[in-house]
């Protein structure tokens, strides 16, 4: 059933003031019963001007109350957005989804929302750039800076295949003040963030090959990339005070040297699906690590020796590695508490001088060379393990004393 012009203006949708919550969505695709109208439909070039008509003349006639505090829509195949939406009028909006606006090349002015807390922009294909002026509006406090986006804490932009440039105001008044969490997803073609978000403390870059690298944001705390080359490496010594970073599916064969240290803030550091990874430094990982994990490394050789200088390791996972043979010496890892070996079948056992007297748990899944060490060892192997709870392939051994 389609929705005609005039039933959503009978709707009278702004006038439900009890209204909290409100989606609109298109639905593009024709039902399931007509296969060959599916298919004729998926052939077509280019809409016509009435449907791209119609669908802004109902979503101009669907405005939302200036009640509600969620709003997503979805699927929209206008190619000029809302008049409505961005309206300073909706005071009391919190959450905003706008997904699949496949011919708009323009965003709506959202920065005049002052409770906006929350931002979710996906599948815009035909938006190119990014403009401030027209963004985030013209909202200047006394000191000549932007108040634009107030409240946002989160802006997350996903599946923006065309997008490249997403630009300030050129003078550095726009600085979204409030925003604490930035991600960009599938965003292939952008290159770079060129505001300066001082109390941005987490950003996720995936899928975006293309981009270049991080300005120095001074509140930044967690940085996750994935899938997004290896710009990071330029980036690193521009990272003010990390305290966790995720590396996923790097292209890197090699970790750069010297740079492992620069940080004396970071307490995790996850390095997965690194396909090609062959060789981390002897000057990684940071001493201060409480958590480190490597994951989903094949080609990885070995662990880098410096791993001794780790005093305040809490928790150490290796799992998925299959070319690695030996541990590391554990000896001076005076804080470890709980390792965890998952699918390694070359390491053929736990390291010589054994574990550290702080290990509590040890877990070891699908290493059957390691396994079968740990089993037959006999006293040998107490000798490592003391007061350990050791779990094999999901069984608890035995509490050794």
């Amino acid at each position: 059933m389609r929705l005609q012009v005039q039933e959503a203006t009978q709707a009278q949708l702004s006038s439900k003031r009890f209204l909290q919550k409100l989606e609109l969505s298109w639905d593009n695709q024709e039902e399931a019963t007509q296969p060959s109208k599916k298919i004729l439909q998926k052939l077509k070039l280019s809409p016509s001007s009435n449907e791209i008509e119609e669908a802004e003349a109902i979503v101009d006639r669907l405005k939302a109350p200036t009640s509600i505090k969620e709003l997503t829509i979805s699927g929209y195949t206008g190619m000029a957005c809302p008049s409505w939406l961005g309206s300073a009028g909706y005071a009391d909006l919190v959450t905003v989804s706008l997904c699949d606006f496949k011919r708009c090349d323009t965003l709506p002015c959202l920065g005049l929302l002052s409770h906006l807390e929350n931002l979710h922009l996906k599948g815009w294909d035909s938006l190119v750039s990014i403009s401030c002026r027209e963004f985030c509006g013209d909202c200047f406090g006394e000191s000549g800076v932007r108040r634009s986006f107030r409240s946002l804490k989160k802006l997350h932009f996903e599946g923006m295949t065309r997008l490249q440039r997403w630009e300030g105001d050129g003078d550095g008044r726009c600085a979204l003040s409030s925003l604490l969490e930035l991600v960009l997803e599938n965003c292939c073609m952008l290159e770079q963030v060129t505001h300066s978000l001082p109390s941005l403390a987490k950003i996720t870059v995936t899928g975006s090959v293309s981009f270049r690298g991080l300005r120095n944001f001074p509140s930044l705390k967690r940085v996750n990339v994935d899938a997004s080359g290896d710009w990071i490496w330029g980036s690193w010594p521009r990272l003010s005070s990390p305290t966790s970073i995720t590396l996923c599916n790097m292209p890197t064969v090699n970790f750069p040297p010297r740079i492992g240290q620069l940080h004396t803030s970071l307490q995790r550091l996850e390095i997965s699906h690194c396909e090609q990874l062959q060789h981390i430094p002897e000057d990684w990982p940071p001493c201060t690590l409480t958590h480190f994990c490597v994951r989903h490394c094949p080609l990885l050789r070995e662990l880098p020796e410096g791993m001794q200088r780790l005093q305040a390791l809490e928790d150490l996972e290796i799992v998925s590695c299959g070319r690695l043979t030996d541990l590391p010496d554990m000896g001076g890892l005076d804080s470890l508490v709980r390792l965890e070996i998952s699918d390694c079948g070359s390491i053929k056992s736990l390291p010589n001088g054994g574990l550290p007297s702080s290990v509590q748990v040890v877990s070891i899944n699908n290493c059957p060379l390691l396994a079968n060490s740990c089993i037959n060892e006999g006293s040998a192997y107490r000798a490592k393990v003391k007061r350990v709870l050791v779990w094999i392939d999901g069984l608890l051994l035995d509490r050794f004393l």
